[in-house]
């Protein structure tokens, strides 16, 4: 029998070798029962219709999966675990659980979509999850009561769920309480689908449109969407440039607080990556925005910040490593990658004895301090009279001339930069760049959208053969010392040895590449099309630049 054949269930309808996501769909609907209607009338007008029970009642234990940062959600798609003997039931479906794309089976400790069953599903997960951790988001436990609808032949033609049910979420006491009736179609039967439906809307039953999910995250008062990991602070032309920059470093804090937790428990590598981000936003706006708060509070908390960056930049070099160590692999012959394995638990061994050090810092007094001071910093009103130049100057006006002179810089030291110059000196560059986009991003919106979506995107792929030429560089830097450390543990065989040296060979081979790439790279970057954006923009100030 065909799976698309009249009389396959939805609730069947498993990955299957070969087949698109798109044709393994099934649209399911789910209705709430209100409170005052109650389980046992709409379980009798159910059996009026004609149900039969298809199984006895039994539990249900139901994990909607996602990334921190709802990545799924915000695709409109879903992931529901289920148990099933010792391994766990991924369906992967829309959002309202409506349409299944793909099921699998796995472990039950599989967290990373690298840890899930190749197939369907998992190339399906991968370029929207990346390297984030699947958390279970949502929770829900109850009693399910299976019936469904035959018609004279004794075909199935309606699988129905009347569930009883309570959800909450990973760490929270407080659950809530629901009924609802799930009615799960049967290919080629669309016209009784139809018609319970109207009967049970006649009933006063709500559809629910986001599914059990979405009214699951009503309930528990979970915005998925809340945190992107960039800053989103609406800023006004005329706003006082001190406001404006406490408005910007108290989202930057909040970003840092939202992922705190999560580079503690070293959940996944994006954690650290956002807090760090967020670390080094604060220091550059609080370097360049000059004039704006006095220059002793300034210097004490840029040192404090420069610390914090300190701290974390061990743990995400190693995490980094890491990350790229198939991209190792992949740069060497076939019967040489296995040789390379004793590399990767030496870096897995270090990046655990950084992040525990990391760890510790995190709760640390000295944090703590550091992160109250902080606040109660960013939380002080602007003084109505202050005798800083630019504190009490438009944003917009105090923005034009720290970008415009960021750019300036940029382009001053690219002219410069020669076949002769040093690898320190593209860094310098890549430095300037890193800053400039800072600004570009975070005072995106006093600016006209698509000009800034263009710089951002040319200066974005200059900072990337940047950022690659500096990366080789410390990375064959960095395994000449992993080698040796490898050496006087004993951990290094002749083999390992060789593979270093043959990968070391290769990056040194693509940094050449990079360095090459510079110069066209530069030039696009410096092109007559940009430069007149930037001038546009950017080039006028209300006043000389204090």
């Amino acid at each position: 029998m065909r799976l698309d054949a009249p009389g396959v269930p939805a609730h069947e309808l498993y990955e299957v070798p070969g087949r698109s996501l798109q044709k393994m769909s099934a649209h399911a609907l789910q209705f709430l029962v209100p409170r005052r209607i109650g389980r046992k009338r709409i379980r009798a007008l159910l059996l009026e219709l004609g149900a039969e029970h298809a199984a006895p009642r039994s539990s249900v234990q139901r994990t909607w999966y996602d990334t921190f940062d709802w990545r799924l959600y915000r695709h409109q798609r879903a992931l529901l675990g289920e148990p099933e003997g010792k391994h766990k039931r991924l369906t992967y479906s829309d959002r309202n659980g409506a349409t299944v794309r793909a099921r699998t089976l796995a472990a039950p400790e599989a967290r990373f979509v690298r840890e899930l069953p190749r197939g369907t599903l998992r190339d399906a997960l991968a370029p929207l999850i990346k390297t984030r951790v699947l958390l279970a988001q949502v929770l829900q436990t109850g009693r399910t009561e299976p019936l469904l609808l035959r018609n004279p032949n004794e075909k199935t033609v309606l699988r129905l769920a009347l569930e009883d049910l309570e959800v909450t979420t990973p760490g929270h006491n407080a659950t809530h309480r629901l009924q609802c009736v799930r009615l799960d179609p049967v290919r080629g039967y669309a016209g009784v689908l139809r018609r319970v439906q109207r009967t049970l809307q006649s009933e006063s039953l709500e559809p629910l449109p986001e599914g059990l999910l979405g009214h699951a995250l009503a309930l528990l008062g979970i915005e998925p969407e809340q945190y992107t990991g960039k800053v989103m602070v609406t800023l006004t032309p005329d706003m006082r440039a001190d406001e404006a920059t406490r408005s910007l470093l108290r989202e930057l804090l909040g970003i840092m607080y939202a992922n705190e937790a999560g580079v503690i428990a070293g959940l996944d590598s994006e954690f650290l990556h956002d807090f760090r981000i967020a670390v080094r936003q604060s220091r550059t706006l609080l370097g360049l925005m000059k004039r704006v708060f006095p220059q002793r509070t300034v210097q004490r908390f840029r040192v404090r910040l420069a610390w914090l960056g300190q701290l974390t930049g061990p743990t995400r070099d190693m995490d980094v490593y890491l990350l790229k160590f198939p991209a190792y692999q992949s740069t060497l012959p076939a019967a040489v990658r296995p040789d390379l394995e004793p590399l990767r638990e030496f870096l897995q061994h270090q990046q655990r004895g950084e992040h525990t050090r990391l760890a510790k810092s995190l709760r640390s007094a000295r944090y703590a301090k550091l992160a109250q001071d902080w606040e109660e910093f960013l939380q002080m009103p602007a003084p109505v009279n202050t005798r800083l130049a630019n504190a009490a100057r438009p944003i917009l006006a105090v923005a034009n001339e720290r970008i415009w002179r960021t750019y300036r810089g940029v382009m001053r030291h690219g002219k410069a930069i020669s076949d002769d110059s040093p690898a320190a000196v593209l860094h310098d560059l890549r430095k300037r760049c890193k800053k400039l986009r800072y600004l570009l991003e975070l005072f995106y919106s006093l600016y006209s959208d698509r000009p800034m979506k263009q710089l951002i995107k040319e200066l974005k792929k200059l900072q990337d053969v940047l950022g690659d030429f500096q990366d080789l560089h410390v990375q064959i830097s960095s395994l000449g010392q992993f080698a040796a450390q490898m050496q006087g543990q004993g951990e290094l065989t002749p083999r390992t040895e060789k593979a270093i040296a043959v990968l070391i060979e290769a990056l040194a081979q693509r940094q050449a590449d990079c360095r090459r790439g510079f110069d066209e790279r530069f030039a696009r970057f410096a092109c007559k099309q940009n430069r007149q954006s930037f001038t546009r923009l950017f080039s006028a100030p209300a006043q000389p630049l204090v």
